[in-house]
């Protein structure tokens, strides 16, 4: 019998559409509100699969260890590193990061810009107001901000009627046999 090699895929420049499972979104939700009760800003990374040549499905939460204040939240080089081996070790690509702001206006700040976590083209930013009181489902209503790195390198903000089109929260389904 022949192996197959198993071939990463190149994360496409633009994903028509995306599935979170709600197993992602639950400890993520949680993480930034726990950190946002002390008033400061937090981050998390989304990573998952691509299927075919432009459909990403996430299944994996990624909460870093993260340097924040009230105002700013950065991930050392070292855990940043150790993100991409684990994403890379899983055969996975990171989707999308997340972080919250202090109030409610989500825009993408120069510090987001200059300090993403990636700039592969393709990437998703969610800015989650509030220190993330009010979660990340509020995605589909305008509460937080989805922004996707352009080829040109610039971030570009959807607007909801194209975030509810290409966005989608997966239930949990649990199968007793």
């Amino acid at each position: 019998m022949r192996r197959r090699a198993i071939v990463k895929k190149r994360r496409p420049d633009r994903l028509s559409k995306v599935f979170f499972c709600e197993a992602v979104i639950s400890p993520l939700e949680e993480h930034l509100r726990t950190t946002g009760l002390e008033h400061r800003e937090e981050a998390g990374l989304i990573a998952g699969y691509i299927i075919g040549s432009s459909i990403g499905i996430g299944t994996t939460v990624l909460l870093p260890y993260t340097e924040n204040t009230s105002v700013a939240c950065a991930l050392p080089i070292d855990i940043t590193m150790g993100c991409i081996e684990t994403v890379n070790r899983t055969g996975q690509v990171v989707l999308a990061q997340v972080h919250t702001h202090p109030g409610r206006v989500c825009g993408h700040s120069c510090t987001d810009d200059k300090w993403a976590f990636s700039d592969c083209p393709g990437l998703f930013s969610l800015v989650v107001p509030c220190f993330g009181r009010f979660g990340i489902r509020n995605i589909f209503t305008d509460g937080v901000a989805v922004y996707e790195r352009l080829t040109n390198g610039k971030w570009y903000r959807l607007p909801p009627s194209e975030v509810r089109q290409r966005f989608f929260i997966v239930p949990n389904y649990r199968v007793i046999i």
